[in-house]
């Protein structure tokens, strides 16, 4: 029986050699040498098992060279390609000072919509961060707490209030910075204690918000809050983003619509806290692209009543910590 079993993913392994250096042939035929690539790479993990080692980090073509993506629309350019059959890679989409741009995955370019005109774009292998592993920003300290692997390349940090104590590390400076910006803007704070701060960070959601933010150069940025009452809909919004309910056909409109359509929000948590996060006990911490505030709907946002903020898309919050109290 094991030999049967090892006789089949010889032959597997064969199969899809094969197919890669096939694949290879046509690359190099074509002169498409990013396909080539590709196919190479393919072809060495076919039996090595090297696409679990390494990641890809992409470059574009320009005048003077090869330029490396940013490293959130290199993610978004990562979570969308499939190495063993490239031209079924998802589609990857952005806008960048007042253009709008497409990965053409069957000529592996970069294309600009308005104007047709392509650069090629190539990878280079790296070594794979572990999983649950994120890049720090300048200066920040490590994780000594293990991580959680949510889907879209989510990881999701739960830090709870009882496990810190006095020691400088990652997780005490992003719980202090989300209690901190809780309760310093809540009312009647005495009555509310954080137990638990979550931490998450996405990929796919930080490309949208940092695409969104080089369309918005000047435009300032805070942090605002949102409520939302069910476990499935916090999920959401933490590994895909935010949606506008009603533009989006999978969002349905919860809670009306009396100011506009858009992302309700609030740069204080009560109202969050009070009216929309029901019995669930938790409120999302965001930052947030202003743009241009002014008339509703036709503005990025606008501020209807109070401290209320809403946004008319949902690229502009970076959905970052759910707070926890009781």
């Amino acid at each position: 029986k094991e030999a049967g079993v090892a006789k089949a993913k010889a032959e597997e392994e064969q199969r899809a050699r094969v197919a890669a250096e096939k694949r290879l042939k046509e690359a190099e035929a074509s002169a498409n040498l990013a396909a080539a690539q590709a196919a190479k790479y393919d072809a060495s993990a076919a039996t090595s098992g090297a696409a679990e080692d390494v990641t890809r980090q992409w470059s574009c073509e320009a005048d003077d060279g090869f330029v490396p993506y940013a490293e959130e629309d290199n993610a978004a350019i990562n979570l969308a390609f499939n190495p063993f059959n490239p031209e079924s890679s998802d589609p990857v989409y952005w806008s960048e000072r007042g253009y709008d741009y497409e990965i053409n995955w069957e000529f592996f370019a970069q294309v600009n919509l308005q104007t047709g005109s392509s650069r090629m774009i190539r990878f280079e292998k790296a070594p794979k961060r572990a999983p649950g592993m994120t890049l720090l920003p300048a200066g920040a300290k490590p994780w000594s707490i293990p991580a959680q692997s949510l889907s879209n390349g989510t990881v999701l940090y739960s830090i709870k209030a009882s496990s810190l104590d006095s020691r400088d590390t990652r997780e005490q400076a992003e719980f202090n910075f989300a209690y901190g910006q809780m309760l310093r803007l809540a009312e009647n704070s005495r009555t509310y204690h954080v137990t638990q701060v979550d931490f998450y960070e996405s990929p796919l959601v930080k490309a949208k918000y940092e695409s969104k933010k080089k369309s918005m150069p000047h435009s300032n940025e805070f942090w605002v809050f949102h409520g939302t009452k069910t476990e499935d809909a916090k999920n959401a919004i933490m590994t895909g983003g935010f949606k506008v309910g009603g533009q989006d056909t999978r969002v349905p409109i919860v809670n009306g619509k009396v100011h506009g359509n858009g992302v309700y929000t609030a740069t204080g948590p009560n109202t969050p806290m009070t009216s929309y996060s029901g019995e669930s006990k938790r409120v999302i911490l965001a930052k947030a692209l202003e743009g241009t505030r002014g008339t509703q709907g036709a503005s990025d946002c606008w501020a209807p009543r109070g401290d209320w903020l809403v946004f008319r898309t949902g690229e502009q919050l970076l959905p970052t910590y759910v707070v926890h109290w009781a």
